[in-house]
C-alpha cells in the first residue's frame, strides 16, 4: 500500500567523504546565487539526478 505522502517527499544525505564539497558549497552561496538562484538551481539538480517531479509541487 502506497501512502500519498510518500509520492511527494525528498530528502538527500551527504556522506562524510563529500564534507569539504558541501562546506564549499555552502560558503560560496550567496556568490553562486546572484548568477542562478536557489529555485534554478534546485532544478537543474532534480533533472540532472533524472528525478520525477511535478513542478506544482516543487515550491508550491
Amino acid at each position: 500500500m502506497t501512502h500519498s505522502y510518500k509520492a511527494h517527499f525528498f530528502h538527500l544525505i551527504w556522506s562524510t567523504k563529500n564534507l569539504h564539497s558541501v562546506r564549499s558549497y555552502i560558503k560560496n552561496q550567496e556568490k553562486q546565487h546572484q548568477t542562478m538562484t536557489f529555485e534554478e538551481e534546485y532544478l537543474k539538480f532534480l533533472d540532472g539526478q533524472s528525478i520525477e517531479y511535478g513542478k506544482r509541487f516543487v515550491f508550491g
